[in-house]
């Protein structure tokens, strides 16, 4: 039979062959998760790693394009540059041509109003107020055309003669047409 010492041994003897089984079962199971958990650690660092590579590309296309971005600017600054200057030699160039040819054809646009004036004024029969200024309005004889007529000085008051009575245009000083008038009739 049993006694107590020996159902007390076989129950202590049960009881640490099912806790040692609880514990195997559990480190058995705890090396599953550490495995699986090393193995998850693993993949993240593989996942990030490749994050990290790519984030790093990422910065570096961003470094070279601002690097770019950088060029176009100066290129841009440049560019502006040598539009301003071009721009300054353009108005220099148009500043150039308006001198070298405005003043001679103003020059010659008042000698040919000059003449044609002169012409119309000498022409028998044809009546003084019937002259007409460049811009084909009508003027008096004894006036001189308005500013807007003439572009620029006439050459015909400079090579007048002396004495002369056919191109007969006011001088500085001179009242106009009137004072000219005035003279024609005390001479007459």
């Amino acid at each position: 039979m049993v006694t107590a010492a020996r159902a007390a041994a076989l129950i202590a003897a049960i009881s640490f062959a099912a806790l040692a089984a609880v514990g195997v079962y559990t480190l058995v199971k705890l090396t599953r998760l550490i495995s699986e958990a090393s193995r998850l650690v693993a993949e993240w660092r593989m996942r990030s790693d490749l994050v990290l590579g790519r984030a790093d590309a990422a910065v570096q296309r961003a470094h070279e394009q601002l690097a770019r971005t950088d060029e176009i600017t100066a290129n841009m600054d440049e560019v502006t540059a040598n539009i301003a200057e071009l721009t300054a030699d353009v108005s220099m160039l148009t500043r150039a041509v308006h001198t070298l040819f405005g003043g001679p054809l103003h020059s010659l646009a008042g000698f040919a109003f000059g003449l044609r004036r002169a012409i119309a004024l000498r022409r028998p029969g044809r009546s003084a107020a019937r002259v007409q200024d460049s811009a084909g309005r009508r003027v008096a004889a004894d006036t001189q055309p308005p500013q807007a007529a003439l572009p620029g000085p006439a050459l015909a008051s400079k090579s007048k003669p002396a004495g002369s009575s056919v191109l007969d245009l006011p001088r500085s000083g001179d009242s106009g047409g009137r004072a000219r008038a005035g003279r024609r009739r005390a001479t007459q």
